[in-house]
């Protein structure tokens, strides 16, 4: 029940009732008269059931298939062939002036949901002139988010005009939103209204996940190579994404290459990461733009827009490579892509990557100066054999096949033979500790080293080497920690 043959039009329209499998038989007859019987079955799902599917719902990591709220004057409905699974969910179908189109979910707890959505719908225009004042006006069919209320009064983002779900290589419509409250009411609204149509009048959505707090922000870390806690003020967040030029995980895992980029988000709207940092340090990232030229990234510190990029912008180019040194004190940084109130170009995203904090005094902050990425410590860049880590504690050049100069060794004066190391007096953020032990599995921390003499920044230690009767061998290391 619910569907409706229309004979003049050789159309079947309607919605159906009860869900169920359905089989009946059509009758295909020519011009000259000639006939043929088929059987066509039809399965009839919950909408609910049916859309769940359609948008690849996932609630932390399981598959779920339930949108437990339908609304509006039309429901959604399935769309195939459009999105990057070719199936995805359809706002309602026939709308008209003045209606909308509703799917959601009810009591989700506190999170993040993510998202894919696109648009093809009426876009901003001096065609579009109000019957009422004759001024242009800003459209309201639009699809919006939100957690229940009415738009534009309550939302947490907007698309309108033509907005496409983009490539399997760039998803352009790729969204994540908090949700902090303790219960949430996720809604996807089409709603048109009582002036204008464009485009194919249709709003579509895929790929729905809700993730845990805590995990979606370690992702975001780790595919930023962030160093530093950090927060989203902004209504969407920037969220990890893969992308062949990212960086490689810097965990040890076989991970694949990410960074983050911008939530896709409508007109007028911003997306905005920001951290509290102590100065003195340096502020490094890598940056892309691919914009129109009034929707730009901007790099803020205390409010003061530091470095502002449009256009086209790739990444790793000189343009997209940001080192900012902070002075004395607190900082409030900001990273935030802000869209104007007009038109759309490029991809319309920001992607960041390598986002690192180094205070002055620190290992990375002298490895900075040899042109060295505080992200690299890790690396071994002239193949001699020692990190840039090692190079920097112990006096090495990262750029040279060398041995540096301030490595443990042994020693011998006049007055005995010892073993000496050095300590850079800059690296204020690492602890060096002279060990020894009798059979290289037990070790005790050597509490007799004794500063012999200071080179510039460098202070020489040394450890008499004496024969024990209790040991026929002993052995010494020197161990370079971070300052906990």
């Amino acid at each position: 029940s619910g569907l409706v043959y229309n004979e003049a039009e050789s159309s079947i329209t309607g919605v159906p009732q009860e869900p169920g499998i359905f089989s009946f038989q059509i009758t295909l007859t020519t011009d000259v008269g000639q006939s043929s019987v088929t059987e066509i079955t039809v399965i009839v799902r919950p909408i609910s059931a049916a859309l769940g599917d359609a948008v690849n719902l996932t609630i932390y990591e399981e598959e779920a298939n339930l949108l437990s709220f339908s609304g509006g004057d039309i429901p959604w409905t399935l769309e195939t062939g459009r999105t990057l699974d070719q199936e995805a969910a359809r706002s309602g179908v026939g709308l008209l002036d003045d209606q909308d189109s509703v799917p959601g979910f009810n009591g989700l707890p506190a999170g993040v949901i993510q998202f894919n959505w696109a648009v093809s719908s009426q876009s901003y225009s001096d065609e579009n002139i109000s019957p009422a004042t004759g001024e242009p006006i800003s459209p309201n069919d639009r699809l919006w988010f939100n957690f229940g209320g009415n738009v534009p009064q309550s939302w947490s983002a907007f698309i309108d005009g033509e907005r496409p779900f983009g490539s399997p290589f760039f998803p352009r419509g790729t969204v994540a939103v908090p949700m902090p409250a303790s219960s949430n009411n996720p809604r996807w609204i089409y709603r048109k209204d009582d002036a204008f149509s464009g485009g194919q009048d249709a709003a579509y959505l895929d790929q729905v996940q809700f993730v845990d707090t805590k995990s979606f922000m370690d992702d975001v870390r780790r595919a930023g190579n962030l160093n530093f806690d950090f927060e989203f003020r902004s209504r969407t967040m920037w969220l990890p994404f893969e992308f062949p030029l990212g960086s490689e995980p810097t965990d040890g895992s076989a991970g694949p290459r990410e960074l983050i980029r911008t939530s896709s988000v409508g007109n007028g709207q911003t997306v905005s990461m920001s951290a509290w940092l102590e100065g003195p340090g340096t502020v490094d990232f890598r940056v892309a733009v691919s914009s129109e030229e009034n929707d730009v990234f901007e790099f803020l510190v205390n409010g003061a827009p530091r470095r502002t990029l449009s256009g086209t912008v790739a990444l790793g180019s000189p343009e997209g490579s940001v080192s900012f040194d902070l002075p004395e004190g607190l900082h409030y940084i900001e990273f935030r892509y802000r869209k104007d109130f007009t038109v759309d170009g490029g991809q319309d995203f920001a992607l960041l990557d390598d986002v690192i904090y180094t205070p002055t005094g620190t290992a990375a902050s002298m490895a900075a100066r040899f042109g060295v990425h505080p992200s690299d410590m890790d690396k071994d860049y002239d193949g001699d054999g020692y990190t840039t880590h090692q190079e920097m504690v112990f006096g090495g050049d990262p750029n040279v096949r060398d041995i540096p100069s301030n490595l443990p060794k042994f020693v011998e004066d006049g007055s005995g033979s010892f073993l000496e190391f050095g300590v850079n007096l800059e690296l204020g953020d690492v602890t060096i500790t002279a060990q020894h032990s009798p059979d290289l599995e037990s070790w005790e921390d050597a509490d007799n080293a004794v500063m012999d003499r200071r080179e510039g920044n460098v202070e020489f230690y040394r450890i008499p080497v004496e024969p024990s009767a209790a040991d026929s061998h002993l052995y010494y290391r020197v161990i370079a920690k971070p300052k906990s």
